[in-house]
C-alpha cells in the first residue's frame, strides 16, 4: 500500500468539457421528454467494465477464478431520505490519474462537441448524462495497490449568475482519503445527489424497474438492489 500525505487538489474542467456538462444540465430543460434515465444504463454499463477489466488482470496473473471466486458484482442502493442514488462495483478501481483523464478530460474535439449540441442526442454524454439528473457528483475509488481516491463536482457551485451551470470555471475536486474510517476494499462508488427534479432515482421501485429493462441481459455479473 502507498502511504503519503493527505492531499485536497482543485481543478478547472477544459472548454470542451465544460460545454458537455453544460448541455447535459440544461438539456431536460429544453426537451422535456428527454429519457434522464440514460445516466443510469451509463454508469451500470461502467461498473460491469470495471469488473472485466479487474476478471481480466486475475487471469493475466494466473488466478484460477473458479478456486478464488472474488465475488464480483454490482450494488445499487437508494436512499429516499437523502435524495441519493449510490452505484458500487468492486472491479478494477481508479488511480488519481484515471479519475482526470477518464472522467475529467472529454476527448472529443470542439467540432464533434458543437456536432453533440446540434443534435443533442443521450447517447452522445457518456460519464457527463449523470449531470441531467444530478447536482452533486462523488465518485470514491480504489485499486488493490493504491491509496482512496474522492473526485468530486458539485453543480450548485460552478453556475454562473443566471444558475445554468455553464460558468466558464467550472471545477472539480480529488482528495486523498488515507485516514479516513470508510475504505473500499476496492472498486468504486459513484454517489449522486438528486435534483430536485429527479428524486424519483432515489426511489427503489423506480430503480428496480429499471433494473429490469432488457440491457441488464447484457451485465455478466450480479446486481443487487437496497435501500441505504
Amino acid at each position: 500500500i502507498i502511504i503519503g500525505q493527505e492531499f485536497h487538489e482543485e481543478y478547472c474542467f477544459d472548454a470542451s468539457t465544460a460545454q458537455l456538462i453544460t448541455m447535459s444540465t440544461n438539456v431536460y430543460k429544453n426537451d422535456p421528454l428527454f429519457d434522464t434515465s440514460i445516466f443510469f444504463k451509463e454508469l451500470i454499463s461502467n461498473a460491469s467494465d470495471a469488473l472485466d477489466k479487474y476478471r481480466y488482470t486475475l487471469i493475466c496473473d494466473g488466478i484460477d477464478l473458479e478456486q478464488t471466486n472474488p465475488d464480483l458484482k454490482i450494488q445499487i442502493i437508494t436512499d429516499h431520505i437523502n435524495n441519493r442514488l449510490i452505484i458500487r462495483d468492486n472491479g478494477i478501481g481508479m488511480t488519481k490519474e484515471d479519475l482526470i483523464s477518464s472522467l475529467s478530460i472529454c476527448r472529443a474535439t470542439r467540432g464533434c462537441v458543437q456536432f453533440m449540441t446540434a443534435i443533442m442526442k443521450p447517447m452522445t454524454f457518456g460519464f457527463y448524462s449523470v449531470y441531467c439528473v444530478a447536482d452533486k457528483v462523488m465518485v470514491r475509488t480504489k485499486q488493490d495497490d493504491d491509496i482512496q481516491y474522492l473526485w468530486e463536482c458539485n453543480m450548485d457551485e460552478n453556475e454562473n449568475e443566471d444558475g445554468d451551470g455553464a460558468g466558464d470555471g467550472q471545477k472539480y475536486s480529488i482528495k486523498s482519503e488515507i485516514n479516513s474510517l470508510y475504505q473500499l476494499e476496492r472498486g468504486t462508488e459513484i454517489i449522486l445527489s438528486l435534483k430536485k427534479d429527479a428524486t424519483e432515482y432515489s426511489e427503489r421501485d423506480t430503480i428496480k424497474s429499471l433494473s429490469e429493462q432488457n440491457f441488464l441481459q447484457f451485465v455478466a455479473y450480479p446486481v443487487y438492489l437496497k435501500r441505504a
